[in-house]
């Protein structure tokens, strides 16, 4: 689950599936409706999800509300833009090995 359809490619092309986006469409600015969100939980509670994947560049309380709400955790993934000098991904480098490095968390395995 991510919080809006930033991932499809990747998701394609490495064999994963994308149950559920928080925020509706493809804009960044959209909001979910209270049925949106009743139907993000019950894909939640369904698949096992235990992590929704939010772009850092598109941070948003709704995904750390909904995810606090159902008990799991957000991580945070680039994927149009580096950090800050002083954050986890100031060159292209860092960026990929972050992003791979918290892919692999999530999966529960060892990068």
């Amino acid at each position: 689950m991510t919080n809006h359809d930033f991932l499809g490619y990747f998701a394609r092309r490495y064999g994963f599936e994308i149950v559920g986006v928080v925020l509706p469409g493809g804009s960044t600015l959209a909001e979910p409706s209270s049925r949106d969100l009743a139907e993000l939980i019950e894909i939640i509670e369904r698949e096992g999800i235990q992590t929704i994947i939010v772009e850092a560049s598109n941070v948003n309380r709704i995904s750390d509300t909904l995810a606090e709400q159902v008990g799991i955790e957000t991580i945070l993934l680039y994927s149009d833009s580096l950090s800050d000098a002083d954050g986890p991904t100031p060159t292209y480098i860092d960026y990929m090995r972050y992003n791979a490095q918290a892919i692999a968390a999530v999966l529960g395995e060892t990068p």
